[in-house]
């Protein structure tokens, strides 16, 4: 794979990062191996988990009580850092399981119509994805920016299932910010900066029916600023964004109107401070509505009321919200960004860019519908959308630091990840947050390459979460994911039906297999690979003169932020003899990559050992294929490996390059959607 382009470090807020808190006993996985002659070489003092019987975990690193030791005849040879080895019983343990929860949905890009700006707010109804942003134009998948194009003024919508784009088309002279469905579905309101919809007046806010796509007459309440935020019960929608007034009444950045004529209702809390409101959602029974931007005070109270609020549906008088005790972003340089709600809890996030001491969230968390904190996020960098999708929670974002959850560190050039899956249940664990210890998430591996783009200016990837418990899809400004182009729309589904094609991730060349001749025979020597959605990776050892049979199969969990150091010792080679190694890593779906061919010559005379070890059986996770050796990072159900020792097999094909690819740049004055 090709050097990574580093970014240019944006203007974010960092600050020092708690440590996560383990329960006694508990460790986190960094590899595992199944093999006799394989060492797995650990940095730092993260524990392993050798293979054995299902679920047993122990910390590695007592070198006294580790009954991981190679054999006498291999002591010789063995360096200080293969302290951690198996016994040759260990080859018969099963499949390695995950450290951390495994992903419901691949990695793997969907084929999904595209657009040529950026996605602000999604939603779906039925099988129907709507689109509303800043865009002039959609197009098909895999259509070339410029290409195909069908005019799409700011609002579009897609199939969920086929990713194809429907017919819908009635475009808005500004940009859209907002989205929200009737709790039946009949209605589709949208709300933003425009003053015209399907050719006729609509000042900021409009609905349109879903049956029929019309815009709907009876609904036009004029309101003086943009709209950011949305949700509506079947008789009252809720209103929130940066006015003043609707319908000539004061409104001070939060209304309510009657879904059915759009007529402004006596709901009327005050919100003062900061930018206005950003997000709003409303619980199942009705009986609460809560609020979140970037205000100081609601009502006159700060708490409940910097950045989050809880208020009375009819009335807008304040209610207890105790989260907001713990999460108080608001003010010009911070807010409580995004909310959601998948009926039994509220989701939200934070941005900050240096705001005050009373701010400093750029994570997520989950509460329930009386304010209590369920769990929360403490990943460093900026969280735009949130959604809790088939059991887990999905995030947009531009984070760089997850250390504290337990997650990827800060890493030299910076490395963002733009879109994260947790769990919806707690961990079990706390985090600290502003010196207190709160119930913590759980990171799940999803970690999709994102390429940032340039629309917005703020070189950014996704803004907005939609789905159900079978898709999942992202909107925003990026050109890319995970090296296939795809502009600002994408989906992920489940990984029963998903491609899984996405496979290791550091392939050929790039990938680097090193063998030293010893007196006990040839050392090779490799760093483990990484994968997009899955932890645990398959190593099989080849020589060209064995043909496919491996020498060693191995399972070791590993992450793109932690790569434990491998290697294996063939003592069967004979002295004066040239051979040929390659290492093959395979995820439990059959994708796969290899290293390019090692040659190594034993010398005349050695004393090598001569004996041939018994062929090693690839041990195949559930679910996974053995792969096809002539189709890299694919797998052809129902065929078999072919010989290896032909020397013109080619290397797999060259990975695609990092996600970063364009500098951070996020400017502290005008977060996304306008705020600033």
């Amino acid at each position: 794979m090709g050097a990574a382009r580093s970014r240019r470090a944006g203007p974010v807020g960092d600050r020092p990062t708690a440590a996560l808190r383990w329960p006694p006993g508990v460790g986190r996985l960094a590899a595992v191996v199944a093999a006799s002659a394989l060492v797995v070489v650990l940095s730092g003092a993260a524990p392993a988990v050798r293979a054995g019987a299902p679920g047993a975990e122990q910390p590695v690193g007592d070198a006294a009580a580790d009954a991981a030791t190679t054999t006498a005849a291999d002591a010789a040879t063995t360096t200080a850092a293969d302290a951690a080895t198996t016994t040759a019983a260990d080859a018969a343990a099963t499949a390695l399981a995950p450290s951390v929860p495994e992903a419901l949905v691949s990695a793997d890009p969907l084929p999904t119509a595209q657009i040529d700006g950026v996605a602000w707010a999604q939603v779906v109804q039925g099988d129907v994805v709507y689109v509303g942003g800043g865009f002039a134009n959609a197009r098909p998948a895999g259509a070339a920016p410029g290409t195909s194009l069908s005019p799409r003024a700011n609002l579009m919508a897609y199939d969920l299932t086929t990713g194809v784009m429907t017919a819908w088309n009635p475009g808005a002279n500004g940009q859209v910010l907002a989205l929200a469905l009737s709790p039946d579905g009949t209605r589709l309101y949208v709300g933003g900066a425009f003053t015209s919809v399907a050719g006729q007046a609509r000042y900021r806010v409009a609905a349109f029916d879903t049956a029929t796509g019309a815009l709907v007459t009876s609904f036009r309440p004029q309101v003086n600023g943009k709209v950011q935020g949305i949700a509506a019960t079947q008789g009252t929608v809720y209103l929130t964004g940066e006015f003043t007034g609707v319908d000539n009444v004061p409104r001070t950045r939060v209304a309510a109107v009657s879904a059915s004529t759009g007529q402004l209702l006596p709901f009327a809390p005050t919100l003062a401070g900061g930018w206005g409101g950003r997000a709003v959602v409303v619980s199942p029974d009705g009986a609460r509505v809560v609020l979140a931007g970037s205000f100081e005070s609601v009502n006159g109270s700060t708490n409940p009321g910097r950045g989050m609020a809880a208020l009375d549906p009819v009335t807008g008088a304040s209610l207890p919200w105790p989260v907001n005790s713990v999460i108080r972003n608001g003010g010009q340089n911070a807010a409580v960004y995004s909310l959601s709600s998948d009926g039994d809890s509220v989701y939200g996030t934070g941005y900050d860019f240096g705001g005050t001491s009373q701010d400093g969230f750029e994570g997520a968390f989950r509460a329930s519908w009386t304010g209590q904190l369920r769990w929360i996020e403490t990943c460093r960098g900026d969280t735009y959308a949130i959604a809790a999708l088939g059991g887990h929670v999905y995030t947009a974002s531009h984070s760089h630091n997850c250390s504290a959850m337990g997650s990827f560190p800060e890493m030299s050039p910076r490395i963002y990840r733009h879109g994260l899956v947790w769990t919806k249940e707690p961990s079990g664990r706390t985090v600290s947050f502003k010196g207190v210890q709160r119930p913590a998430t759980s990171r799940v591996t999803w970690y999709p390459q994102w390429w940032t783009g340039s629309y917005t200016g703020m070189s950014q990837a996704a803004f907005s979460i939609t789905g159900t418990a079978a898709y999942v899809a992202f909107g925003g400004e990026f050109p890319r994911v995970a090296g296939v182009a795809q502009q600002g729309l994408v989906r992920f589904t489940t990984r029963d039906r998903a491609p899984n094609r996405l496979g290791p991730q550091v392939q050929g060349g790039a990938w680097a297999l090193t063998p030293t001749v010893t007196s006990s025979g040839v050392r090779l020597a490799w760093t483990a690979n990484h994968d997009q959605d899955d932890e645990v990776l398959r190593y099989e050892v080849l020589r060209q003169d064995r043909g496919s049979t491996p020498l060693q199969t191995v399972e070791a969990a590993s992450t793109f932020w932690s790569r434990p150091a491998m290697s294996f010792v063939d003592t069967s080679v004979v002295p004066g003899t040239t051979y040929r190694y390659r290492v093959r890593a395979t995820d439990r779906w059959g994708a796969w990559t290899w290293t390019d061919w090692t040659t190594v010559a034993t010398p005349a005379g050695a004393q090598a050992r001569t004996a041939v070890p018994p062929a090693a059986t690839s041990p195949t996770a559930p679910g996974a294929t053995s792969p096809d050796v002539t189709a890299p990072g694919t797998t052809a159900p129902g065929t078999t490996a072919p010989d290896v020792t032909a020397p013109e097999v080619t290397a797999p094909q060259a990975p695609a390059a990092p996600d970063a690819v364009a500098p951070d740049a996020l400017a502290p004055d005008a977060p996304p959607g306008g705020e600033g």
